[in-house]
């Protein structure tokens, strides 16, 4: 995957032209995961990511010091995770009635190959209505 596009942030002045900055961002991921179903409608089963990412500017840096962070020039990120669900609903494109409960954990680890420490989790949803909680640490 490879993008090219103009980065624009809040402007530094008001009522001033903002500046826009030509940015390449290319990246590679993989995800997978395997769900079981271990009675009662539950599913229970274990993730992997794994994202390579690169960014540049693209052309000159326009003028006022906009850097991009060293680590932020190629960033990996590792992790392994689990997924917890529990579908109770009447259609996976249309609930009208029933629930669904997900959970899902992902640790991201130097020790997995990734350059940043960080643990994601979120998700609760009930008939069609989703309520995402993320909660975000790192460490």
């Amino acid at each position: 995957m490879s993008n090219h596009y103009d980065f624009f942030g809040i402007g530094r002045l008001p009522n001033k032209q903002s500046i826009s900055v030509p940015l390449h961002q290319e990246g590679r991921f993989f995800f997978g995961e395997f769900l079981r179903d271990v009675g009662k409608q539950i599913f229970i089963g274990p993730r992997y990511q794994h994202r390579r990412l690169s960014a540049r500017i693209d052309g000159v840096a326009p003028p006022g010091g906009f850097v991009i962070p060293d680590i932020d020039l190629e960033s990996t990120t590792v992790a392994l995770g689990f997924h917890v669900q529990r579908d109770l609903r009447n259609s996976t494109f249309y609930p009208t009635k029933g629930s669904l409960l997900d959970f899902t954990g992902d640790f991201f680890d130097e020790a997995l190959g990734s350059r940043r420490q960080y643990r994601v989790d979120w998700a609760v949803g009930r008939a069609g209505h989703t309520l995402t909680i993320g909660v975000g640490e790192a460490f």
